[in-house]
């Protein structure tokens, strides 16, 4: 009997003694906590013990867990929540085996997240943050990996966030009441990235930096206000939304590789424009494009608007000239058939181009010539009826140069001639290969009328064939 009383005695400390491991460690109580005792704390969380949460806590002194001496290797979820750090914190190439979530923190001299790696989720929500003296960056996360979600919800930052090479199974950036500088996410790795903002928001953020990025699935801006957005090189596999976004200086998709992109422009407060005042989209290619500007906005009275693709290629004719851009807008007209638009869209490229070139230099003035020619004179092979025009003029003027007989003559051994018609020597000697007997018959008597003749001759060989090109989609 004692021996069984014994035994049950050992079982229920046993289960006590697990229960206190399982048991959250805290250090709840409004005061104030060393940054040793807080790192202290942060270490000796056992793998099998429950989240670590302080709060209401000011924090004296300078927390640094990212030398080579002092790495953090914690194997549990912390939860740091209304705390205050005086002093810079550094967490620098620490390892959380759980997630990290700052909810309502405050660090007076900057917060460095750089190169650590958190299993889990990375939460910092309602962060205050100011930039250390000297430093622009109030928020550093470069080099931060994120098992799950990386969210930063409202921050309050006096500085810039600089997270270039960040990568999360999600980022999501929350600028509802938000307050920071510059937003650097440049090489950023991740399935989905989220910058939302609300509609009423007034804070303008001078610059958003997506360039080199990766984004598996959707890539969502909604409701932002920024002067400069840089998304350079980027790739996106699926939907890339600018939703109510205002970009009021400079908008830069150079090099960018798209699938779906869908752009609804806000007016930038400021000036009222609909467009940034440069966007470049040079080597920027896409699948399917849709820009549409907002109801009211001022529109050229002589704007293309394609059915399907809203004022994208307004959008195009306003950018910086950009031959990729222009010729991904052909390649998705072309993929749902719609040839008259896709026509519409060659000529207005090579309109941009043209006004490219001539703004380049005089030396280009030959290029734009030949170019010009090509789409008023040959309707680059794409347009039947400028080629026919222009056929039709030259066999009339044909038929005025050969109209008196008199400066026609006989052509020996051709027996007798057919009675001479102007029209119809203009009509054979302009069609390549076809063969009335009228030219034959008859030829120039003058220099300067053979001279023409062969002119109108070149002018047939050039003329008909564009023509005929133009009809059966040849050219194309």
């Amino acid at each position: 009997m004692a021996a069984s009383g014994i035994r049950w005695t050992a079982v229920a400390f046993a289960v006590v003694f697990i229960c206190s491991l399982a048991r959250p460690q805290t250090a709840g109580a409004p005061g104030h906590m060393p940054a040793d005792s807080l790192a202290a704390l942060l270490r000796q969380a056992p793998a099998s013990g429950g989240p670590i949460t302080v709060s209401n806590q000011q924090i004296d002194g300078g927390l640094n867990l990212g030398d080579e001496t002092g790495t953090l290797d914690a194997s549990t979820t912390i939860l740091l929540d209304h705390c205050h750090f005086t002093e810079h914190v550094r967490l620098s190439a620490c390892h959380f085996h759980g997630s990290l979530t700052l909810t309502q923190c405050t660090f007076d001299k900057g917060l460095d997240l750089s190169d650590s790696t958190v299993d889990g989720d990375l939460v910092l929500r309602d962060p205050s943050i100011t930039s250390p003296p000297e430093k622009p960056h109030a928020l550093v996360l470069s080099g931060v990996r994120v098992g799950g979600q990386l969210l930063i919800s409202r921050p309050r930052v006096d500085g810039a966030i600089d997270g270039p090479s960040v990568t999360a199974e999600r980022l999501v950036v929350n600028l509802a009441a938000a307050r920071v500088n510059d937003l650097n996410f440049m090489g950023l790795v991740a399935n989905g990235a989220y910058f939302v903002a609300p509609a009423q928001s007034t804070w303008e953020i001078p610059s958003l930096t997506l360039s080199n990025s990766s984004v598996k699935n959707a890539l969502t801006l909604r409701g932002l206000r920024v002067r400069t957005l840089r998304m350079r090189s980027a790739n996106v596999g699926d939907l890339t939304q600018f939703d109510k976004v205002q970009i009021e200086d400079v908008l830069d998709l150079s090099g960018t590789v798209l699938h779906f992109f869908r752009w609804t422009v806000a007016a930038a407060q400021s000036s009222g424009r609909a467009w940034p005042t440069t966007m470049i989209f040079d080597g920027m290619t896409f699948e399917d494009a849709n820009v549409r500007l907002p109801a009211g906005a001022h529109r050229p009275d002589d704007a293309d608007k394609i059915q399907g693709v809203g004022d994208t290629l307004l959008c195009l004719q306003v950018a910086r000239y950009s031959q990729s851009a222009f010729q991904s807008l052909q390649d998705e007209l072309t993929r749902r058939g719609e040839i008259p638009q896709t026509d519409e869209v060659f000529f207005a490229m090579h309109h941009a181009n043209r006004e490219k070139q001539s703004a380049a230099g005089v030396a280009n003035w030959p290029w734009v010539a030949f170019d010009s020619f090509q789409e008023y004179v040959l309707g680059y092979g794409r347009s039947a009826l400028t080629p026919f025009l222009w056929s039709c003029l030259f066999v009339l003027l044909g038929s005025f140069a050969f109209h008196k007989r008199t400066h026609m003559i006989e052509v020996e051994d051709s027996g007798k001639p057919p009675e001479f018609s102007a029209a119809w020597y203009s009509l054979e000697m302009f069609l390549p290969i076809v063969d009335l007997g009228m030219a034959k018959a008859w030829r120039p008597s003058t220099r300067l009328l053979q001279t023409y003749a062969r002119v109108h001759q070149i002018a047939g060989w050039v003329l008909v064939p564009v023509t005929l090109a133009a009809i059966t989609g040849v050219a194309r």
